[in-house]
């Protein structure tokens, strides 16, 4: 009988079961994901111990003492890798000039991130330092993006009555749900709470795993009581948890239980599992909706391979150096503790030779009994022998260069040495050429890293800008970049739109290293200056252009700006100024006067002027006329109170008065109205 060949090319065997992601499932992955991660841990453990300074022992006595040069490495490479909250670059896919929507939609991208960089700059640098930490000491760094909004219950109200609106089924007011808050944080993620499945490299991860500790009100609120009430509850400690001891009151509800949520990039859903519960706690279908599916960016992970993604602390690598500087200290410690004042003496010349080092002090003296027989037996040099210091000071000068030694090897595997090389200032002058060699051998080391953080924050707020694209309303876009007020104004509302259709907009984010390492201000002063120069130059060789050349000229000067650096917000005023100058070309030109024309002006201002003239004598002759009967009537006004006129009368004339003072005042006004008038009407005839 032939034999069949049952193995099956192309297709799926036919009695393989499709996979169940349930309880069970992954279970069995994390069971599989432990025995992988364990040795990592383990090395992790061991790199932090040494970072905080634990000992396997209690005595902290000498012998045991170390110099923690891991400490001290680390926390010099998380300084010049962090140093202060950046500056985030939010730019369009293209440079196009005539992008307005497309600019205006990555200004407000740019501000959105930049305010809440500056508004909860605490909470992010603290996300930045620990996980850069956590990549130089245990060698893996994490942080992760999530989406918060919050809702209220508010009554349907009909737009007719301005009165809830009442449903018919259950004659009870209709409810809905409003917005009252969103938001897109990012957190840190401890390295201890984070697994993945296997793969060889990031881009094949099939998934990740975030572990959270609640507590059963919080997992009763989250999920339900029952399954709530499944949980193991335990005492949080700050040790592995898989080798901390069971706290015995495990039933008590204050403590918390591990719940890891995990992301599988096979399914696209999220799934909650807790090892105590006899079935998966929740499940969803990609809540975030990110176009990488990870909430995660790639983690800032320390000594890799493609033969299995994992992370390895560079401590691991160097542990044996930085072990050697340790013994050679703890033997420094004895030696010099040995090194003292010490010695012994002849006990037959009494106690008075060891008063000498106990009792005596500055400028003192001990009295000796028979002086002569202590002096003929040679006296304090014939009584005391030192205990010899030449060798053991010899020995620890020989100690003191093998540990320099044993350091400066360290030093050349790490690259601390580049970095105090390039620090390092040599005695008498040193050139520019040997300045600057110095310069690029400081930064070999560090460069790296440093753009290695920036990719980390720039991923990181790539997807907060994702999420934000995705999840929010256009009214919070609109209000948290205050783009209203701006001379962008009118392109906002185009702009958001842009902005919510994720696959048009293609908004990169960018932030450069050296904004997080050193103060930004001098960076921004000289982009400014550079910006102003060149625009001003610019102006200053088109300002003789012909009028219909200047709309081209501006053209020219806003494809020019499109790919320059820090000009993002005055792109719009240029495009005004294009606009403004377009619409005056497009007016008809001012009509040239014919002779005729200009007689009749001429003919016609001179009639205005008689007339005016004319005007002006009337208002003269009316002011003189009011000024004298305003003084006739004071005049009769002084001889009536002379004469004992009651008050009331005199009340009256001095109404009268009053008016015929206000009469004057606009006789006056009317008069410099005439004479403003005169001179335009010269004005004019001069121009005829």
């Amino acid at each position: 009988m032939a034999k069949v060949d049952s193995t099956q090319y192309g297709s799926e065997p036919a009695n393989e079961e499709p996979i169940k992601y349930d309880k069970n499932y992954w279970k069995k992955q994390f069971d599989n994901v432990e025995e992988n991660f364990r040795q990592t841990i383990r090395r992790a453990e061991a790199a932090t111990n040494k970072y905080e300074g634990n000992k396997d022992v209690d005595d902290r006595s000498t012998a045991y003492r170390s110099i923690n040069l891991f400490h001290a490495d680390s926390k010099t490479l998380e300084r010049m890798l962090y140093g202060q909250i950046p500056s985030v670059r939010a730019s369009r896919r293209y440079a196009d000039p005539k992008d307005d929507n497309g600019r205006v939609a990555a200004n407000i991208m740019e501000r959105l991130l930049n305010n809440d960089l500056e508004d909860n700059g605490k909470e992010f640098s603290a996300t930045m330092r620990n996980s850069i930490q956590d990549w130089l000491v245990p060698g893996g760094g994490f942080a992760r993006v999530y989406y918060e909004a919050q809702y209220t219950d508010e009554p349907v109200i009909d737009p007719l009555t301005n009165m809830p609106m009442i449903d018919p089924e259950t004659n009870e007011a209709m409810i809905e749900k409003k917005l009252v808050f969103q938001d897109a944080p990012v957190r840190y993620l401890h390295w201890r709470d984070v697994r993945w499945g296997w793969s060889r490299t990031y881009e094949n991860l099939p998934w990740q795993a975030f572990r959270s500790y609640l507590t059963y009100q919080d997992a009763k609120a989250r999920f339900s009581a029952e399954k709530a009430g499944q949980m193991q509850y335990e005492k949080q400690t700050t040790t592995d948890p898989e080798a901390a001891e069971q706290d015995p009151e495990t039933d008590d509800k204050s403590l918390k239980a591990e719940v890891w949520e995990i992301w599988c990039k096979k399914t696209k859903k999220v799934y909650w599992y807790n090892e105590n519960c006899r079935s998966l706690l929740d499940e969803k279908t990609d809540p975030l909706k990110l176009s990488g599916f990870w909430p995660m960016p790639p983690a800032l992970i320390s000594n890799a391979t493609t033969s299995f993604y994992m992370y390895n602390p560079d401590y691991f690598y160097t542990q044996d150096l930085y072990l050697a500087v340790d013994r050679l200290e703890m033997r420094i410690g004895l030696i010099t503790d040995a090194i003292r004042a010490a010695g012994v003496y002849d006990k037959s010349q009494g106690a008075d030779i060891g008063r000498l080092m106990k009792e005596t002090g500055e400028n003192d003296l001990i009295p000796v009994d028979s002086w002569a027989v202590f002096a003929e037996k040679g006296g304090l040099a014939g009584a005391i022998d030192w205990m010899p210091i030449q060798e053991l000071a010899n020995v620890l000068a020989i100690l003191n260069a093998e540990q320099q030694t044993a350091i400066g090897k360290l030093h050349q595997v790490t690259g601390m040495s580049d970095i105090m090389r390039g620090a390092s200032t040599n005695q008498g002058a040193v050139s520019a050429t040997e300045r600057s060699i110095q310069s690029r051998y400081s930064s070999i080391s560090i460069q790296d890293r440093q753009d290695e953080t920036a990719r980390f924050a720039t991923d990181l707020l790539q997807l907060k800008a994702e999420v934000i694209s995705i999840h929010f309303e256009a009214e919070t876009i609109l209000a948290r970049s205050n783009i209203l007020r701006t001379d962008d104004a009118k392109y906002a509302t185009k702009a958001v739109e842009l902005i919510k259709d994720t696959e048009d907009a293609e908004i990169r984010i960018k932030i450069q290293s050296e904004s997080m390492a050193m103060a930004d201000y001098a960076v921004l002063k000289q982009e400014r200056t550079e910006f102003i120069q060149s625009m001003g130059f610019f102006v200053q060789s088109a300002q003789n252009l012909p009028p219909p050349l200047v709309p081209g000229a501006l053209k020219m000067l806003q494809w020019g700006l499109a790919g320059f650096k820090g000009s993002s917000e005055i792109e719009g005023v240029v495009d005004d100024m294009i606009k403004t100058f377009e619409d005056q070309l497009k007016q008809p030109p001012p009509k040239e006067p014919n002779p005729e024309e200009i007689k009749n002006k001429n003919k016609m201002a001179e009639e205005n002027l008689k007339h005016q003239n004319k005007m002006k004598e009337l208002a003269t002759s009316h002011q003189i006329k009011m000024q004298q009967d305003i003084a006739d009537f004071k005049l009769e006004m002084a001889k009536l109170q002379a004469s004992g006129v009651q008050d009331r009368e005199l009340e009256k004339m001095q109404a009268v008065l009053n008016s015929m003072e206000n009469n004057l005042q606009s006789a006056n006004k009317l008069k410099e109205i005439y004479a403003q008038a005169d001179v335009k009407l010269r004005a004019v005839g001069n121009d005829g």
